[in-house]
Formats: structure tokens, sequence, C-alpha cells
């Protein structure tokens, strides 16, 4: 785990004028009604290796009719489906995307110039979301998902298992860097800082890892008729939170 917390500050200074000498500002009275107040927004990033992954699999057939169509693939979906929960991954970490039957047309151009459509049979496809949580087997499982049946690749999504956890671990460094902001701030102008009036935290971002598209092409095109996984590199998991903080301020 690598935390970086990062600061950046707005200073709000309401009730009084601050006046250049030192001097003065402590000869000034504060009262309950006048009491300064300073602004201060921490932000804090990580990069962690991800430890699930999420492929997205499918299959496309075409058919003459809408009943073989549907049946192809559901049957082709059940073989590489039961292979996946060969490999370990469970019914809960398996859902369905995407369930369709739909008719296929060619356009052709009659005698008169004009284009029409003919339809030429059924178009099924069903896709599916897989969750990996061994990162290091999505490159296997899509290969194997690809020899048993399955036509559709449409990329992988590398992710953390607990994100709420890092956002939660990032708040807290995000908070103290606000802090120290803050006190400095204040130390600088022979204050120091009071209660908390305002904790704000903006939702934190998580941006994920995915796999190139030109890699998703080149392996569902090659239709895991090799032996070697899918080389799918998950990179880093890079996340940021930021927390604004407002103190009143007091002398000290």
């Amino acid at each position: 785990m690598n935390l970086k917390p990062i600061s950046i500050s707005a200073l709000a200074l309401a009730g009084w004028a601050v006046i250049a000498t030192g001097a003065f500002a402590q000869q000034m009275t504060l009262t309950k009604d006048s009491l300064p107040q300073i602004t201060t927004t921490g932000t804090a990033r990580a990069s962690d290796k991800p430890d699930q992954a999420t492929i997205y699999l499918g299959i496309r057939v075409e058919k003459p009719t809408a009943k073989d169509a549907a049946d192809e693939a559901s049957k082709a979906s059940k073989t590489f489906l039961s292979d996946l929960r060969s490999q370990g991954v469970t019914d809960a970490d398996i859902r369905t995307q995407q369930s369709q039957v739909a008719p296929i047309f060619d356009q052709e151009r009659a005698p008169n110039g004009n284009m029409t459509r003919k339809q030429r049979g059924f178009m099924a496809v069903q896709t599916f979301s897989v969750r990996v949580r061994d990162v290091a087997k999505a490159g296997e499982v899509a290969r194997r998902a690809l020899q048993n049946g399955a036509n559709i690749f449409n990329g992988v999504h590398f992710e953390l298992a607990d994100p709420r956890a890092r956002r939660i671990a990032l708040g807290g460094e995000a908070a103290k860097a606000a802090r120290n902001e803050a006190e400095a701030y204040a130390a600088a102008m022979g204050l120091k800082l009071g209660r908390v009036m305002v904790i704000q935290r903006p939702d934190a971002e998580v941006h994920f890892g995915a796999a190139p598209a030109a890699m998703r092409m080149q392996a569902a095109d090659a239709g895991g008729s090799g032996e070697t996984p899918i080389p799918l590199e998950p990179g880093m998991v890079d996340s940021e939170a930021t927390m604004s903080v407002t103190w009143e301020l007091v002398q000290n």
C-alpha cells in the first residue's frame, strides 16, 4: 500500500479583519459571534495491485430459426460456463449481462436500384460477467472459455475486492493533510485551531486498469485454440480521496 497525502487549501477568514501587524491582531477581542474560521482541503492518493478481475465473455450464433439460434447459444453457454465452474468460479461470481434473439437482415439492391432488406435468419447472443478472485488466473480463465465455446471476449476489468476499506483509509489520510495545513496557517498568524465546524468528504474516486481494446479483439479472433493464457496485465488501481474541514481559529 502506497499512500501519498497531498493537500490543497483555501483560507477563509470571517468576522474580523486581519491586520499586517501581529501585535494588533493579538489585541483583538474575539467574541463568540466574531471568531474567524479557516477551511482547508486535504487530498490523499494510493496505488494498489488489484486483487480480483471481472471478465466479460459470451456467445453469438446465427441460425435459420429463432428457436435454433436460442438453443445453440444456450448449449454453447452451458458448456463454457460448466468449465468455468470446474476452475473454481462460483455461481455467485457469474452474472448474465445480455440474452437476446433477433432477426438478421442483409441489404440487397433491387433491379430498380433501391436498397431492400432480406432476412437471412436469426441471431442469438448471451453474454456474462465472470468475477475471478485470483488475478493471476484471469488470462487462463478467458482462454479456456474461448476454447470451450465462447466466441465473445469483451475485455477485463481489474479492481479491488474491498474498495470501501481503501476509501476509509484515504479519507483518514486526507483529513490529516487538511489539519496539518490548517495548523500551519493558524500558527503563522499566532492562532490555533478551535472547534471543527464543518466536515465535507466528496466521494472518493477509484480508477481501474483494463486490457487494451486491441488485445481484446486479438484474443477473440484467436478463438482460444492455443494453450497459452491470454496475456492480461492488471497494472495498478489508482484511488483518491479528498476531505474539506472548517475550524474556528482561537488565540493561543
